[in-house]
């Protein structure tokens, strides 16, 4: 079986051809989407068609060798290219400006609470100023069939 590998990448979006839905704007075939804009998740709400080539960050999955057998073919150096590509490293994405400018949530944001009287309760942990990953993402290392 040959591994897909997910990366981040900042991207537009474009109308798919039958002009009825949205999809992003990438020069390969990904497998695996979650999209944010403006720091809200729009994976499952692409119908909104006012946001045309709007810029939108992006966790996507790709194949990486071709697959004897079937039509899916190896992306890794298409993907790896392209120039809204920030990888997946964890360290480095979280103080890339690009990241942040589309998701800067942060553990404060994430953590906080409220109690059964509606009453807030901050997260005030030594870490509640560090930006989050808006997904999870890793190395695939079985094709997903």
């Amino acid at each position: 079986m040959n591994p897909y590998k997910s990366i981040l990448c900042i991207c537009k979006l474009k109308l798919n051809e039958e002009g009825t839905t949205l999809e992003l704007n990438l020069p390969f075939k990904i497998y695996g989407q979650n999209i944010v804009m403006q720091g809200k998740d729009i994976t499952y709400r692409l119908n909104d068609l006012s946001n045309v080539n709007k810029e939108v960050l992006a966790k996507v999955d790709y194949c990486l060798e071709d697959m004897p057998g079937t039509d899916i073919k190896g992306e890794k150096v298409v993907a790896e290219a392209y120039a809204g590509n920030l990888g997946n490293d964890w360290k480095n994405i979280k103080k890339d400006l690009k990241y942040l400018k589309h998701y800067s949530v942060t553990k404060k944001n994430k953590l906080t609470t409220y109690d059964e009287e509606g009453t807030k309760i901050e997260y005030n942990g030594v870490d509640k100023d560090e930006v989050t990953k808006f997904c999870e993402w890793d190395v695939i290392e079985e094709a997903i069939i």
